[in-house]
């Protein structure tokens, strides 16, 4: 990192596009842009995104893939982008992965009925691989019931159109592929639960993962309200650690973690009360928390990044065995505000070498001008060397609504982020000093 790097810590880099944003051009006109990932080192490092058209019937998937300046990478699909159906199917795009061969994982799920999971997977150049899957794609009718008395989990009923987060899908290192879903019944009255998906390397439900390949996450106290499943990651033993909220229908209670082996089995020895969940609780009048994404931090802690019913900014840190971790902000969540009678809304996060902790997101009115944020913190506290000693930095693109979906550091620790404007459906990646 040069001393002016260093300097301008949080400054959009003008040697990346055009002033530190790439607008992507993309076929049809609006989008949506969540997720965004690095892959390679040095010189063959390159810069990928992948979202949805939203003008197009049935919605369409766009995976792209820029070189470090921020230019289309032309020896990528057409010129620089590849757009298709999963196996002719409407889908919304909720992650994507790199394999380690340079093979790219695409995860979506049907954006109407069933609201089935699809994946697909292609070549480093952009190619469908069609030894994955049904010709390149696997598109997976698994249908779930609300929990009742006496039925089972995994018991076959239609469900209603879900949510998920943009982020949760891991190439584990025997090839392997794990995923999330998360499943809601009868619109905002009908409970929620979870799905964790596996997958082996050649596209097929993994049988060896609770003999069917996925297993429904529902939190024992919470059979008939909601159990939110919002992100999933492989910790250092091998073991899936998914997050998310508990609490009603509409806004979480609390933050929730809970763990498996790799057999599909809860960790009992996580958390202290057996059963392999964690909750915490939202601190006096924040009015609930939930946790959208998790990163892993030194010494195998866990941060979680989300938000409080209140419309600030949370983070909450916990030990490897679900403890809360008391180095952080004395073990309670942090709630932030960037803006007095604003929303700060934190949607993705990342940790340095270093230890320091990158936030992205947005902040502003609701349905109003709200604008794309980063943020570094040490600890809880804002890193005085970011953004001449502010700790966060505001980027306005256009009127209107600007987020923040992803972010990845790159291997010289500057700062991608993926974003969107809400007005005209803009895509965009932006890079920032570190």
């Amino acid at each position: 990192m040069t001393t002016q790097e260093s300097f301008n810590a949080g400054q959009l880099d003008p040697t990346f596009g055009n002033n530190g944003i790439v607008t992507i051009d993309l076929p049809n006109g609006m989008s949506r842009f969540p997720s965004i990932v690095t892959f390679g080192t040095g010189a063959a490092l390159k810069i990928y995104f992948a979202g949805w058209l939203v003008t197009t019937t049935p919605y369409t998937y766009v995976v792209g893939r820029l070189n470090r300046d921020g230019t289309p990478d032309k020896a990528f699909g057409n010129d620089g982008l590849i757009t298709g159906l999963f196996a002719g199917q409407s889908a919304v795009v909720r992650s994507m992965a790199i394999q380690p061969d340079g093979k790219i994982i695409l995860f979506a799920e049907q954006n109407y009925g069933a609201s089935f999971p699809c994946f697909a997977r292609f070549d480093s150049d952009g190619t469908l691989d069609k030894s994955f899957g049904t010709d390149g794609y696997t598109v997976l009718e698994i249908e779930l019931a609300p929990p009742a008395p006496a039925s089972a989990l995994d018991a076959k009923a239609p469900s209603s159109n879900s949510g998920a987060s943009p982020f949760g899908v891991e190439i584990l290192p025997d090839g392997k592929i794990l995923a999330f879903k998360h499943y809601t019944f009868g619109g905002t009255g009908g409970g929620s639960i979870g799905l964790i998906i596996r997958l082996n390397a050649e596209g097929l439900l993994d049988t060896d993962f609770n003999q069917i390949g996925y297993i429904g996450v529902i939190h024992p106290d919470y059979l008939h309200t909601a159990t939110v499943l919002s992100d999933i990651m492989v910790q250092a033993d091998g073991k899936y650690l998914g997050c998310g909220a508990v609490g009603n229908y509409v806004d979480p209670a609390s933050a929730m973690f809970v763990r498996y082996d790799t057999e599909g089995n809860l960790d009992t020895s996580f958390g202290t009360k057996g059963n392999g969940f964690v909750t915490i609780e939202a601190p006096a009048s924040t009015g609930g928390i939930g946790v959208q994404r998790m990163v892993q931090q030194p010494n195998q802690r866990i941060l979680g990044i989300g938000r409080a019913n209140s419309q600030m900014g949370m983070m909450t840190s916990i030990e490897p065995d679900g403890t809360p971790n008391i180095q952080f902000n004395r073990g309670v969540p942090l709630i932030t505000s960037l803006q007095d009678n604003a929303v700060t809304d934190w949607t993705g996060g990342a940790i340095q070498k270093d230890g320091k902790i990158v936030v992205v997101g947005t902040a502003g009115t609701v349905n109003g001008e709200a604008d794309i944020v980063v943020a570094r913190f040490i600890d809880e506290k804002f890193d005085p060397a970011f953004n001449n000693g502010m700790g966060w930095v505001s980027t306005h693109v256009e009127d209107g609504t600007e987020s923040a979906t992803g972010v990845a550091l790159q291997d010289d620790g500057k700062i991608l982020i993926s974003a969107y404007t809400d007005s005209l459906g803009k895509a965009l990646v932006l890079r920032y000093l570190a």
